[in-house]
């Protein structure tokens, strides 16, 4: 019997583990679905750049390889799962408000007490999903960069600036909802509106235009076709 390949999904947090997970695990059934939660945005933290990124990922994979005792032959693929959080919107689209204490998305616009901060994250986050976004491999192993914009609740739920006391809850009843007809989740990401079309590199252009980094859009499509 030929043995089980290993899809690593790197995500944000565990909210998105638990909306994704069951319903993953059955759709690639052939295979293994692992999660690796980073618990952070690793495009911007400190001291991470464009130069540093992709040997920042590959630690990221080393590490679960090595928790679990896989070695570069059992790896089919990693796909890695990130929030676009506005990040290549135009400066002038970050407005100052001093009665919010962290920022709030808008479709058109992101709010926050500290403009220039978001304008710093912005353009590192962005200059780093850039040289992620078509990166083909990662240490010889398969990579797949995906978006959610502007983040994965967005996306998932249709809810934007989701107080994060709710956010296991509202993956929790996606899971639910989807785990026992994959059909249908297959149907929501790869037939919506929100779901760009094309090749992956036509898909990561899209979302580089004018706000749509802001607004509803996902490439995660291109992961099951």
């Amino acid at each position: 019997m030929k043995s089980k390949k290993v899809i690593l999904f790197i995500v944000e947090g565990p909210s998105d583990e638990s909306a994704l997970n069951a319903i993953f695990s059955k759709i690639f059934d052939q295979n293994k679905v692992y999660f690796y939660i980073v618990h952070s945005d690793i495009t911007v933290r400190n001291g991470v750049t464009p130069q540093t990124i992709i040997s920042e990922v590959n630690e990221l994979v080393k590490i679960h390889m090595s928790k679990y005792g896989l070695r570069k032959k059992d790896m089919l693929k990693v796909v890695h799962i990130m929030d676009t959080d506005g990040a290549y919107v135009p400066d002038t689209a970050v407005k100052e408000d001093l009665k919010i204490s962290k920022p709030f998305y808008k479709s058109c616009e992101i709010n926050t007490n500290n403009p220039q901060n978001i304008i710093n994250r912005n353009k590192q986050k962005r200059a780093n999903m850039n040289k992620l976004s078509l990166k083909p491999k990662i240490n010889g192993i398969p990579y797949l960069a995906i978006y959610m914009s502007c983040n994965l609740d967005h996306v998932l739920f249709n809810k934007v600036n989701i107080r994060d006391s709710d956010k296991q809850k509202e993956s929790i009843n996606f899971a639910k909802k989807y785990k026992n007809d994959t059909n249908a989740f297959l149907s929501f990401i790869k037939e919506s509106d929100f779901s760009v079309q094309g090749t992956r590199k036509e898909t990561w252009e899209y979302i580089k235009i004018n706000l749509n980094s802001l607004n509803r859009y996902t490439n995660l499509n291109i992961l099951f076709e």
